[in-house]
């Protein structure tokens, strides 16, 4: 019920358009939003199958296989399944109710890498929202704000944490220690690589690498 890295990696070598079916809960909105942040760096063109009904796509395709075929023909963006999912969770006509579907769909259209394609989803929400679409674009860049004074405190933060501490003595030991765990054969390697705490390393990027190594 979810698209790993490793499969949108390996489609994007014979694909170019992945049409998600996923329940039509809450669960498969999250699932469809963390999609599209997986499938972006593939540069894939990722599709939704709205389902209705209730049921599971697996119920819908044994039971009734031609109405499958049919519902098949009929597959939106990822961006209006998230948008349209909004609408549909929210109440669109009071205020409080349009600041709560503006407030969901914000992260979206955030997440739209390509300009020309963002104004279309934001044209797109804006008439929905029955709104001028200026309004919108203000909220839009709040959000945007926001999100990057969060991301500016936490690497501050992080880097506070990371600041170097005198210890060359240990960074030494320890470069002496990962070199020693590399020249040995590959059993070895296997035997020895479980028993490292990484996550004590003074530096992370030899952490790193230990990981991509025991991976």
């Amino acid at each position: 019920s979810a698209l790993t890295d490793a499969q949108a990696k390996l489609l994007s070598r014979t694909v170019k358009r992945i049409v998600l079916a996923l329940d039509a809960d809450a669960a498969g909105r999250e699932a469809t939003a963390r999609a599209i942040q997986v499938v972006q760096p593939y540069d894939l063109n990722l599709r939704v199958l709205p389902l209705t009904g209730g049921k599971d796509p697996d119920a819908i395709a044994k039971d009734h296989p031609k109405t499958w075929r049919e519902m098949t023909k009929s597959t939106v963006s990822a961006y209006q399944y998230l948008i349209d999912s909004a609408f549909i969770s929210n109440e669109n006509e009071t205020g409080e109710g349009k600041r709560a579907i503006t407030k969901s769909i914000l992260p979206v259209l955030a997440s739209i890498g390509n300009a020309v394609e963002q104004a279309y989803y934001m044209e797109y929400t804006s008439k929905k929202l029955d709104i001028k679409e200026d309004a919108l674009e203000t909220e839009l860049k709040k959000h945007q704000r926001a999100a990057k004074l969060g991301f500016d405190a936490k690497a501050k933060k992080q880097e506070k944490l990371q600041q170097p501490v005198d210890l060359s003595h240990l960074a030494v030991l320890e470069r002496y220690l990962v070199a020693l765990v590399l020249h040995g054969d590959d059993a070895f390697i296997r035997t020895s690589l479980p028993k490292l705490a990484v996550e004590y390393l003074i530096d992370s990027r030899l952490g790193k690498l230990l990981e991509h190594l025991r991976d």
